[in-house]
């Protein structure tokens, strides 16, 4: 019985902890496809936008997942006003139309419950409509947020892992597949990009109930799907078709936006023991799926977490910056798949980050990191940019 008192005891010290950061990364919503070919039976008039333009429905989906953030950071842990405050949180989005509207429809559902009138916008009937500035920067300068962002170590790495003769293995074991493509597509000469995009687009058309073409048989549909992800996750850097992870190339795409969760961390524990009152609480990330995924990858968790699959529309990652009654600090790892699914914990799906009650502890978090990080060094009188392109010998 001692023991049992003990333990509970423990347990219930465990858990009085206190919420410091939240670092989110979301999908932007449901758009239309942003390539077509040339024998699609669809032209782009049947969409209500241009290609690549976030649809309605990606506009509602960005604002639930909105409304799930503020159920969790303003009103189920406190961690933010209920009204913007400049002082508290910081947005930053990829410099594409789709992104910026995301994190637009996303905040108005963060900040669904403001209560700071605008005296202004109220004559229109916009009385509690709180608006937030999104911050980019161009999108080829965008070391963060674009993985394709130009890097010449990565570009050298990349060709290395198109050339393994494992890859060419694969393609040469899936040419059928490739062979059927382009009979029907008029695509010719395809490459590892070009079947990514056709898939995209038929996938679009699929998820938005639009009939296929009949060539593309329910059956050969799952094949082009599995033909492109694992393409598409190999030569990000996964471990597969036999090879294992490229751990450069993981780093290449994803280590920049983990140096600055990383980072925020850091600085967000360096504000509460110097009990500075106004410091950040909140840092949202609007991007792609190419950049969660990315992400996912240095964590260790992309392929137990999705498999070969991409992050769902609006998909949101969370990472969660915990105290407790001594000072200790801790990691939790929350994810969301899409604006129909609850937030999850998934804090054990990273990779060397054992911890307990499904927390791992900030110096293990880092020490796990410290492989897939490119830690960006801002030198008197150079931008974080410069950094980054002496890192890549741009």
């Amino acid at each position: 019985m001692k023991l049992f008192i003990i333990f509970t005891l423990c347990i219930q010290y465990v858990f009085s902890k206190e919420l410091l950061l939240a670092q989110t990364i979301f999908r932007h919503g449901s758009r239309t496809p942003i390539y077509s070919y040339p024998n699609d039976i669809y032209d782009s008039s049947i969409w209500s936008v241009p290609l690549g333009q976030l649809l309605p429905l990606g506009m509602e989906q960005s604002f639930k997942q909105g409304l799930k953030l503020n159920q969790r950071y303003i009103h189920q842990y406190s961690l933010v006003n209920s009204s913007y405050n400049v002082n508290e949180i910081t947005v930053r989005s990829s410099d594409v139309d789709r992104t910026l509207m995301s994190a637009y429809y996303n905040l108005f559902g963060f900040y669904i419950n403001n209560t700071v009138k605008n005296n202004f916008l109220s004559k229109f009937g916009f009385e509690n409509l709180n608006t937030v500035p999104v911050h980019t920067v161009p999108f080829n300068e965008d070391y963060l947020l674009n993985i394709n962002v130009s890097c010449k170590n990565k570009e050298n790495e990349f060709k290395k892992q198109l050339e393994r003769k494992e890859f060419h293995q694969y393609l040469s074991s899936k040419q059928h597949i490739v062979d059927k493509i382009e009979k029907f597509s008029g695509l010719k000469l395809m490459n590892d990009k070009s079947i990514r995009d056709f898939f995209d687009v038929i996938y679009v058309q699929n998820y938005h109930n639009f009939s296929l073409p009949t060539w593309i048989t329910k059956g050969l549909y799952e094949d082009i799907r599995n033909l492109s992800e694992t393409v598409w996750d190999y030569t990000f850097g996964e471990g597969l078709i036999g090879v294992e992870e490229n751990v450069e190339l993981i780093k290449y795409f994803g280590g920049s936006l983990l140096n600055d969760i990383i980072k925020n961390m850091l600085k967000s524990i360096n504000d509460y023991e110097n009990n500075i009152i106004e410091r950040k609480k909140y840092f949202a990330y609007s991007a792609h799926d190419s950049t969660l995924s990315s992400l996912l990858r240095t964590l260790g968790a992309k392929q137990k977490l999705l498999g070969i699959r991409q992050p769902d529309y609006s998909a949101v990652l969370s990472f969660e910056l915990w105290t407790d009654d001594n000072d200790n600090y801790f990691i939790s790892l929350q994810y969301s798949e899409n604006a129909d699914k609850p937030f999850r914990d998934i804090t054990e799906l990273i990779s060397d980050c054992v911890g307990i009650n499904n927390m791992c502890t900030l110096d293990r978090f880092i020490e796990r990191s410290e492989k897939y990080r490119i830690k960006i060094v801002e030198k008197k009188g150079e931008s974080a940019l410069s950094s980054f392109k002496e890192f890549c010998q741009l």
